[in-house]
């Protein structure tokens, strides 16, 4: 049975339960026997865990590397038409609990799933070292159902591995509670980053579904937010449409938008939030052609909020 991972978060706090989850996918050696094995009938001979370039795929790609494992995770895929349906039938998943990278790159095409907890693209670090790397280029990632987020990469433990989520163009949707579009979590040593760049992200019928949420809830780094171009939009219940949370880092936060249209409908919704409980400084900065709308009760546009001792920059039209 699928556990939920202590990184599934409410407004950005911490989950009580600091336990890694229980292994979701195949964890061990080299999963690329079964990364083929969800192709059964297609004629696939590429090594889809290595880096070989698939197209136009239509079953989920899923890969692993265990804890002994120094070998990357290098997915790249074109214009894929990847659909799932079920609970934790997740479309692109990859796995390090090792010392490695995990870089995954979608081109075009599209990733569709219904279901709990049925996340659309994950890139998921455990391991001593290496690097999350998504980027997704052009691509439809649609999900629907509890905690089914859009995008997410994220690390957890106590090796050092930066994450970093981009997305440019294309459009990333989620329908369900607490369903964020695309999120970047670092949950131990390391920085985080996310970026949109003409974009279009959603989240619809749903409460306490962020749009874009970066989170850093470890000992040291930096928080990086970046929204260029395109648009974020919200639904619900404390939705927070573009989300940059540093709970504990010594390192900076920074939060930046620029010339795009970020909206938050539904009570107490946030439109752009910059908050900060550690002792490094919190930037916001919202910037060129960007319209700002927060409707319900206690909505708010843009807000800085810092509980530590780092200094506080809010700039708007800037």
């Amino acid at each position: 049975m699928f556990e939920p991972p202590p990184w599934n978060v409410r407004d950005g706090a911490p989950a009580r339960d600091g336990r890694a989850p229980r292994r979701s996918g195949p964890v061990g050696a080299v999963s690329t026997a079964l990364a083929l094995a969800l192709g059964a009938g297609e004629a696939v001979a590429q090594n889809l865990c290595a880096g070989d370039a698939v197209s136009d795929r239509t079953s989920p790609i899923s890969c692993s590397q265990g804890g002994g494992s120094t070998n990357d995770i290098d997915i790249d895929a074109n214009d894929v038409a990847i659909s799932t349906t079920g609970n934790a039938a997740f479309g692109v998943y990859a796995r390090h609990e090792g010392s490695g990278d995990i870089d995954v790159v979608l081109t075009g095409g599209s990733v569709t799933t219904t279901g709990l907890q049925g996340y659309g693209v994950i890139g998921w670090h455990v391991g001593a070292s290496g690097a999350v790397d998504i980027d997704v280029k052009n691509t439809m990632v649609k999900t629907s159902g509890f905690n089914a987020f859009g995008v997410i990469g994220v690390h957890q433990g106590a090796g050092t591995v930066a994450v970093n989520v981009d997305i440019e163009g294309g459009v990333v949707e989620t329908t369900g509670f607490p369903a964020h579009a695309v999120r970047a979590v670092q949950a131990g040593p390391g920085d985080v980053a996310l970026g949109l760049k003409d974009a279009t992200v959603r989240t619809t019928n749903a409460g306490t579904a962020h749009g874009a949420l970066a989170q850093h809830t470890g000992a040291t780094g930096n928080l990086r937010l970046d929204v260029r171009g395109g648009s974020v939009e919200t639904f619900g219940l404390h939705s927070f449409a573009v989300f940059g949370s540093a709970a504990s880092t010594p390192g900076g936060a920074a939060v930046s938008v620029a010339d795009a249209s970020v909206t938050a409908r539904g009570r107490f919704a946030r439109a752009i939030v910059g908050r900060h409980q550690g002792a490094g400084a919190l930037a916001v900065d919202v910037s060129g052609a960007t319209t700002v709308t927060a409707e319900g009760e206690g909505g708010i546009g843009v807000e800085a909020f810092s509980r530590g001792s780092g200094a506080i920059e809010l700039e708007v039209g800037a």
